[in-house]
């Protein structure tokens, strides 16, 4: 282990040049897992204060909420559970601060609490909640303040984590999602599949052995939703159900760099248009990542205008999207965790490959998608589709049950059970 921690830190001075003395004690603090395991023991030691288990969600962003949806939903109907959803602006600094997350909450009539002051520019003192689990909406502790970050939060509360997305991609992904550093702030990670579940005590060998971080395997909560979606009809739809042929979506990935999955949006960005007026009897519906625009600026790949002018021509800017796959008939993605989300409907998915690498626990996925790499192949692939041929339909359908599992609806019961579980004991 020293070995590999020595060899880590001669890598890490290579690529910096320099280190001061502090920069290198806290690579080892983080990557030896010591001082977050003592953290975790005196949880666990922690006697219970609360009646009921207090559970605090943190709401950051509208579109990943759907991912502990079912959990809140199934803690509001415990008697046993006292949950609470707190949200967090984007942006907090002086005037430059917005209200997204809570604004999007109260539109879906939750009880939520405001975490930020505009009045006195101060944050929610969580510690008010007695919190004894809180769900972080991302790995990412540089998007929060301070206070909401994984350390911050592991200093009193047992911090819990789902993914903000399936991960069905390889190591580049995990290594972005499950990092050492964020993992091994986290009490408990409920993992979507076996190379997430494997990858993530693997950060963490020694403490997972001896329980002070729980890795537990449970399906996918945002597959609940799309149960509760069945049947239903979406606003972004022009034309009405019995006079289109197929629904189409396309997903585009937000950046360019092909390490992180590239973007097959310039390259199909005006074919979707030519196939619409060819095929006045598909609807199409076009909805990229929330990053794509601001990033296609930023690197300068597109102008404000140009931005302004595709946006008004097919622009689904909804937060929430399991109406439109639940709905739709084809998806057409890029590299994505909502590609999953549409495969669990068992309807065909055109994924724009970039020869991403997919996890073990999901090469089998790819096997059922329709793969194309240009232009001419999406199209021969749509048109088929179109006409009504599927020749992996029977495929897909099997192997969406072996991988993704039964989605009953009771996934986020699930993970509440193991939560009562692990405060309540057997």
């Amino acid at each position: 282990m020293y070995a590999r921690l020595y060899r880590g830190l001669v890598l890490r001075y290579k690529e910096k040049h320099i280190m001061d003395i502090s920069t290198i004690w806290n690579m080892v603090k983080v990557h030896s897992g010591i001082p977050a395991s003592f953290r975790m023991m005196k949880l666990k030691a922690k006697k219970k204060r609360n009646e009921k288990l207090r559970v605090v969600f943190l709401c950051q962003l509208g579109q990943v909420w759907g991912c502990v949806q079912s959990i809140y939903e199934a803690a509001v109907t415990d008697d046993m559970v006292k949950p609470f959803i707190l949200a967090l602006p984007e942006k907090w600094e002086k005037e430059d601060y917005d209200k997204n997350a809570y604004n999007y909450m109260k539109e879906c009539g939750y009880d939520v609490i405001d975490g930020f002051d505009e009045k006195t520019g101060e944050f929610y003192d969580l510690k008010e909640l007695h919190p004894d689990y809180v769900f972080i909406p991302r790995p990412y502790d540089s998007y929060l303040p301070e206070q909401f970050q994984s350390k911050a939060l592991s200093q009193y509360t047992k911090v819990c984590y789902v993914c903000y997305g399936y991960t069905s991609e390889g190591d580049y992904m995990l290594k972005t999602c499950f990092s050492k550093y964020f993992v091994s702030n986290c009490y408990m990670v409920f993992a979507e599949n076996e190379s997430v579940r494997a990858y993530t005590v693997k950060q963490m060998p020694i403490a997972a052995r001896l329980g002070l971080h729980k890795v537990i395997k449970t399906p996918f909560p945002r597959f609940d939703l799309l149960k509760e979606y069945k049947g239903a009809e979406s606003p972004v739809w022009h034309h009405k159900r019995e006079e289109t042929n197929k629904r189409i979506i396309w997903t585009p990935r937000w950046t360019l760099e092909e390490k992180l999955g590239g973007t097959n949006f310039f390259n199909f960005k005006d074919f979707f248009f030519d196939f619409a007026k060819k095929n006045p009897d598909c609807d199409f519906s076009f909805r990229p990542h929330p990053l794509a625009f601001p990033n296609f600026v930023k690197v300068g790949a597109m102008t404000e205008e140009e931005v302004r002018e595709y946006k008004d021509r097919c622009l689904d800017s909804r937060k929430e999207y399991l109406d439109s796959f639940a709905s739709g008939d084809i998806l057409v993605s890029d590299m994505s965790g909502v590609v999953v989300d549409f495969a669990v409907t068992g309807k065909p998915v055109i994924f724009c490959s970039y020869k991403e690498v997919f996890n073990d626990s999901n090469k089998k996925l790819m096997e059922a998608y329709y793969v194309v790499e240009n232009v001419i192949q999406l199209q021969e692939t749509l048109e088929m589709l179109c006409r009504g041929e599927d020749p992996k339909k029977e495929m897909r359908l099997q192997v969406v049950k072996e991988i993704l599992g039964d989605c009953d609806g009771e996934n986020g019961k699930k993970i509440l059970n193991a939560m009562k579980q692990d405060y309540f004991g057997s």
